[in-house]
């Protein structure tokens, strides 16, 4: 009955208040699998397949032997055992996180169902992991309004099998956006930013894995991850919507 009652509730406020596509910008029609993205801008994603780097995710375009890392994490040289995007930030990948990440337009989670479809090794990375958002800053909280990370890692936590959210670090320190820097001085940027929360226990026996809506160096990623191995986590991994 519930679910009859959101069913015709949805389908009357579109009537009233057409959707327009995140993409393209056309009408979406009531019968499209996605609310916010109509079905060609979906077919148009890059979805990460394998080969891709195990660290970051980072796909590989060409034959791949063996198993190897791409150059940026073998720089890096992280302390998270591996990690996954789900696309490539671009087109219309990149729309969608945008749309997230700088306007708030976060009912487009909504979508995040019928998304993951096109990236079933995504959902099974995060299946049973604690799920653990890369934090901001209270100031810049204050500012925003809402941490997108947070986001993204409470909805993949509703859909994929086992997965549990928690907030276990905080932002000790605010430091300048990551979009603006270098990739040398993003490791400096991040280096002692992250702090584990007063009340965080870790479970040795569970498996963490850090979100955040782009995996661009892994700089983020890695100072979030070194502290929760630090707190006593034994493993850790990442994993984040976009690849750019």
């Amino acid at each position: 009955m519930r679910k009859t009652a959101r069913f015709v509730g949805a389908n009357l406020l579109d009537l009233l208040c057409p959707r327009s596509c995140l993409g393209c910008a056309d009408l979406i029609e009531s019968e499209e699998p996605c609310r916010f993205l109509c079905s060609s801008c979906v077919a148009q994603i890059q979805w990460v397949q394998f080969p891709f780097c195990k660290k970051c995710g980072l796909p590989f375009f060409g034959d791949l032997v063996a198993v190897r890392e791409c150059p940026n994490c073998v720089a890096l040289s992280p302390s998270f055992d591996e990690g996954r995007a789900a696309f490539l930030l671009s087109g219309i990948g990149q729309s969608l996180v945008h749309a997230l990440k700088y306007r708030g337009v976060s009912k487009v989670l909504d979508d995040l169902p019928c998304l993951l479809e096109g990236s079933p090794s995504f959902s099974a990375f995060l299946e049973d992991a604690v799920l653990v958002p890369v934090p901001l800053h209270t100031r810049r909280f204050r500012m925003r309004g809402y941490n997108q990370a947070a986001l993204i890692a409470r909805a993949l936590a509703k859909i994929v099998s086992g997965a549990q959210y928690e907030e276990l670090l905080v932002r000790s320190k605010s430091t300048p956006t990551q979009t603006d820097l270098p990739r040398g001085r993003r490791l400096k940027n991040v280096k002692n930013a992250f702090a584990p929360k007063a009340e965080a226990v870790m479970d040795v026996r569970r498996r963490y894995v850090v979100i955040d809506d782009v995996i661009t160096t892994g700089a983020t990623l890695e100072a979030c991850s070194r502290v929760l191995r630090k707190a006593g986590a034994i493993r850790v991994d990442v994993a984040a919507l976009g690849h750019g």
